[in-house]
């Protein structure tokens, strides 16, 4: 019986291409073949052995005039072989042609969850950065990013506007990162456990180069840190001169010292006109920063090797104008643009010849802090230079008396000397700011109108305390 010829899709049309023959003699199988749609070419494809394997029979989609963009997925011979690149390339894009053929409001949503991941991702890194020391392994982050080149990117506790808080130390507005409580840490810790502690303060020295609010902050630190004072009076000194004393105060379990010099402020000595005033109303020259820093170190502190270098001044300033203006009978409610200039310039060459003198010191610079503009007391002590043959009543006001601690020329005078410092690109610790936390009465005490006393004070030295911690632990 001879079998019915069925008509079937793959039956091959009388004059169509005969399969080619194998090595062995057979001919491929019609299997092996794309099947064109009407009107198009034959395909002829290359075998595969494992019988399992349909993607070449599949024909392929009408394109409808469209560029048809062809992916092979049979490149293996099965999926449990493909690499895992291979896999993750395959869903990626799939995933992309699904989000393609997927309505606006889903790919809009897409996009609002990508940028919301990101954000996310973002505000975990900051918080790692910026986080305080309570935090685990916050030492630790902070030595990988200083390490890795972002220790610039630390946060600074001391920074940035904000308030004194109830603990009596700085807080920020923005709640960035909190203080590391050293002052309160060193205080309160016994002796003997400082140098598992706070061992960034092993073997250090700090010098404090400032007026007597500078010197107020050392004896702090001595008292604070329990240190013991040395006094090395500068060879053939009069010793009843503090201003050129030079005391060592040492931490003996870490071997931290503390040393201080007195400064003048920011007067041109060089200029004789000045000179005449400073020979008169300052003790203890000579009086510019080049031969008091030099002799000091050269004659009775060689053995020091400074670690950082502390800077304060201001209130001299006022006291070389204000003797200058009685002299001379004259007023100046805002301080002339000759001394402000003159401070200016002072200030960045004492940075300058720190930098070069202590090259692997750290400078720093305190901007001056608030002076009381109730100042009657303070102007008629410091006019009685001049004023010794016709004396004042203290208790009154006199037109002899030129303007001192106004608060016009105090923001005058703190704006151009923390202006020069940031030109210099010296760090910063600001005195001033701490001011608006305090009423007159918590600030100075009794008559004193120059000196704050020990509360505010305590809040300053909490605040150098943290810059000297990140500079000895990270360099920065």
């Amino acid at each position: 019986m001879v079998p019915m010829d069925l008509e079937t899709p793959n039956k091959m049309p009388p004059g169509a291409m005969t399969p080619p023959s194998t090595p062995s003699g057979h001919h491929r199988s019609q299997s092996s073949l794309s099947v064109p749609y009407p009107d198009s070419p034959s395909i002829l494809s290359r075998p595969y052995e494992t019988p399992n394997d349909l993607s070449l029979n599949t024909p392929p989609r009408p394109t409808n005039g469209r560029k048809q963009r062809h992916i092979s997925f049979a490149a293996n011979t099965s999926m449990g072989n493909t690499p895992p690149h291979g896999k993750s390339h395959y869903r990626i894009r799939r995933f992309l042609r699904m989000l393609k053929k997927s309505p606006w409001f889903l790919k809009l949503l897409f996009l609002f969850w990508t940028v919301g991941v990101i954000a996310l991702t973002m505000n975990a890194v900051t918080e790692l950065r910026t986080g305080t020391q309570s935090r685990p392994g916050w030492r630790d982050l902070q030595k990988k990013f200083a390490q890795s080149g972002y220790g610039d990117t630390l946060c600074d506790p001391t920074q940035g506007d904000g308030f004194v808080n109830q603990e009596n130390v700085w807080e920020r507005s923005d709640g960035a990162c909190g203080s590391s409580h050293l002052l309160y840490r060193f205080s309160k810790t016994p002796k003997e456990k400082y140098p598992e502690l706070f061992p960034e303060f092993a073997n250090k020295t700090v010098f404090i180069y400032g007026d007597s609010v500078g010197r107020h902050l050392f004896d702090d630190y001595c008292r604070y840190l329990h240190m013991d004072m040395e006094r090395r009076p500068f060879p053939n000194q009069n010793t009843t001169v503090i201003y050129w004393e030079a005391a060592v105060c040492t931490q003996p379990e870490l071997n931290f010292k503390v040393t201080h010099l007195h400064a003048y402020g920011f007067a041109n000595t060089s200029d004789p006109a000045s000179m005449e005033i400073v020979r008169q109303a300052f003790p203890g020259g000579p009086w510019d920063f080049e031969t008091r820093i030099s002799r000091l170190f050269d004659e009775a502190l060689p053995d020091l090797k400074l670690d950082l270098v502390q800077l304060n001044g201001g209130a001299w300033d006022f006291l070389w104008m204000y003797n200058r203006d009685v002299k001379f009978r004259q007023h100046h409610d805002v301080i002339p643009k000759e001394d402000i200039q003159t401070f200016q310039l002072r200030l960045k060459e004492l940075i300058a010849f720190v930098r070069v003198r202590f090259p692997d010191a750290k400078p720093l610079w305190i901007n001056p802090h608030w002076l009381n503009p109730i100042d009657l007391n303070v102007r008629h002590a410091w006019a009685g230079a001049y004023h010794h043959k016709a004396p004042l009543n203290a208790s009154e006001d006199s037109p002899l008396l030129p303007p001192l601690f106004t608060p016009r020329r105090q923001t005058q005078h703190h704006h151009a000397l923390s202006m020069a410092a940031e030109e210099t690109g010296v760090d910063i610790v600001d005195y001033w700011k701490i001011k608006d936390s305090f009423a007159s009465d918590e600030y100075f005490a009794g008559v004193d109108r120059v000196h704050p006393i020990e509360t505010p004070r305590a809040v300053v030295v909490d605040m150098l305390l943290e810059k000297m911690h990140r500079w000895f632990a990270y360099g920065i």
